[in-house]
C-alpha cells in the first residue's frame, strides 16, 4: 500500500488553529501524499474564524463535529451537558472517558465512518476516540503528549483530576503505535511510566518558510517580547515587571502580545513608574504574522514559573518562536529550559525562577554589551535556521508513521 492510498485521521477537541502542532503535522502528512482529515471541536469564535482561513489553504479535508453555538446550537448545547454530568461520576469508566471531551461520542462515530488506516489523536480527550475507533477497523492508533497531562495543573499530583488523567493514560498509552511528546522532559517523564512504548521527541519548532529576515541593528531601548493567547501575570510577567523597577536607569520597551483585560492593562501601566520604560500591549494577531512583529524585537522571555510539573518539563512554542525571529532568549529556570541554555548557551541566558535582581543584572548586561546581544540574536535565528525547525523535526515524525507499515 503507498502512501497514496493511506488515508490518516487526526483528532482535536479544539481548533486547527489552537493546535499547531496538529496543523503542522497535518500538512506535512499531505505533503507526503498521505490522504489526511483532521476532525475537530469548536471551543471559541475566535479561533473559529481562524480556522475558516486556514481551511481555505489546506491541502487536507477538514470536518468540525459536535455543533456550534450558531450551527446546530441544540447539539453543542447537549454535548457542554454530557461534559458537565460525565465530571459528577468520573469513576465510570464510560463517564471518564467523555469529561475530556465535549463530543467525544460525534468524534467517535465520524472517525469510525471515515476508515482511517492510522488514528493520530491531540489532546488527551482524543485519546480514547482513536483508540476505540482503530479497534473497530483493527488498524493503529497514535497519540501526540503536548503536554504531562497526568500533572497539567499543579494539583494533579494529588487530586481525582489527575488521577482520571491516569487512568486514561494507562488503559491506551499501552496501546499505541507511538507516543510523541513536546519536549524531552516530557518524552523521558512518560518513558518512565511506559517502559515498553516508543516515546519520540517531536519539538515545537516552526518552519523556515516562517523565518523573517536577521534585523542587523539593535539601536535604542532594549526590546523585550512576550506572547500568549491570554496576557496574565501566573505566568512570570511579575519577575520582569519587578526587574524593570530595579534597573529605571535602562531604556526598556516591553511588547506584550495577547487577549488584555482592562484592569490588567492598568496594572502594567502602574508598575511602568519610569519614563526610561514603555509598556507596550499588542492585540491578537494572525500567526504568521507574530513571526514578523518578533523579529522588531532584541530578546524574547520564557518566564514559566514551574507551577507543576508539566510547566517543569515542557519547552512551549515560544522559545522556538523567539529562535525564528532572530531574538536572544532570557527564560526562568525550569528544569526543561536550563537544560535547552545549557545545551546552546550562545542564544541567551537564563535565571533561577523568582530571583529579581539576576534578570535585572542579565538586561543590564544585554543593554550594556550590544556586541554580545547581537551575537546571541545571531546565534539563535542561525539555529532555527539550519537545525531547530519544522523541515528538520518533521523527518522523525514521517519516519514513525513509515515504520508502522514496515
Amino acid at each position: 500500500m503507498t502512501s497514496q492510498s493511506k488515508h490518516i485521521v487526526l483528532v482535536t477537541t479544539t481548533h486547527l488553529s489552537t493546535n499547531p502542532r496538529l496543523l503542522k503535522e497535518a500538512n506535512a502528512l499531505s505533503a507526503q501524499g498521505y490522504r489526511v482529515t483532521v476532525l475537530s471541536c469548536y471551543t471559541i469564535k475566535w479561533g473559529y474564524d481562524a480556522d475558516q482561513r486556514i481551511i481555505k489553504e489546506a491541502p487536507f479535508n477538514t470536518i468540525l463535529v459536535g455543533g456550534t453555538p450558531n450551527k446546530n446550537l441544540r447539539l453543542w448545547h447537549y454535548g457542554r451537558l454530557r461534559r458537565k454530568t460525565c465530571s459528577w461520576f468520573p469513576f465510570i469508566p464510560a463517564c471518564r472517558i467523555r469529561m475530556f471531551a465535549r463530543a467525544y461520542d460525534e468524534l467517535l462515530s465520524a472517525a469510525i465512518q471515515l476508515k482511517a488506516d492510522l488514528y493520530i489523536g491531540h489532546n488527551l480527550g482524543t485519546l480514547p476516540v482513536v483508540a476505540n475507533a482503530a479497534k473497530k477497523h483493527g488498524v493503529p492508533y497514535a497519540f501526540d503528549a503536548e503536554d504531562f497531562h497526568r500533572e497539567e495543573a499543579a494539583s494533579d499530583a494529588v487530586s481525582n483530576s489527575g488521577k482520571w488523567k491516569r487512568l486514561i493514560e494507562e488503559r491506551y498509552f499501552p496501546g499505541a503505535a507511538y507516543i510523541t511528546a513536546a519536549s524531552p522532559l516530557i518524552g523521558a517523564e512518560y518513558q518512565k511510566h511506559f517502559p515498553g512504548q516508543t516515546v519520540a521527541v517531536i519539538n515545537n519548532v516552526f518552519s523556515k518558510a516562517r523565518q523573517p529576515p536577521f534585523r542587523n541593528s539593535t539601536n535604542g531601548p532594549l526590546k523585550l517580547f512576550w506572547f500568549s493567547q491570554t496576557i496574565g501575570t501566573d505566568r512570570g510577567l511579575d519577575d520582569v515587571l519587578n526587574a524593570m523597577q530595579h534597573i529605571p536607569e535602562i531604556p526598556i520597551l516591553l511588547t506584550l502580545l495577547g487577549r488584555c483585560s482592562d484592569s490588567l492593562k492598568q496594572y502594567f501601566e502602574s508598575k511602568c513608574a519610569t519614563p526610561n520604560h514603555t509598556i507596550r500591549i499588542h492585540d491578537p494577531i494572525e500567526p504568521d504574522q507574530i513571526f514578523t512583529l518578533d523579529a522588531e524585537q532584541d530578546i524574547g522571555l520564557a518566564l514559566e514559573s514551574g507551577v507543576s510539573l508539566n510547566r517543569n518539563i515542557a519547552l512551549t512554542n515560544k522559545i522556538f518562536t523567539y529562535l525564528l525571529a532572530g531574538n536572544a532568549v532570557l527564560v526562568s529556570e525550569t528544569p526543561a529550559q536550563k537544560n535547552f541554555i545549557q545545551e546552546y548557551p550562545s542564544t541567551g541566558l537564563s535565571y533561577p525562577i523568582g530571583d529579581i535582581q539576576s534578570l535585572a543584572n542579565h538586561l543590564t548586561f544585554f543593554y550594556q554589551n550590544r556586541q554580545t546581544l547581537q551575537h546571541a540574536r545571531r546565534s539563535a535565528w542561525q539555529l532555527a535556521h539550519d537545525t531547530l525547525n519544522w523541515e528538520e523535526e518533521q523527518k522523525k515524525l514521517i519516519k514513525l508513521i513509515e515504520s508502522i507499515w514496515r
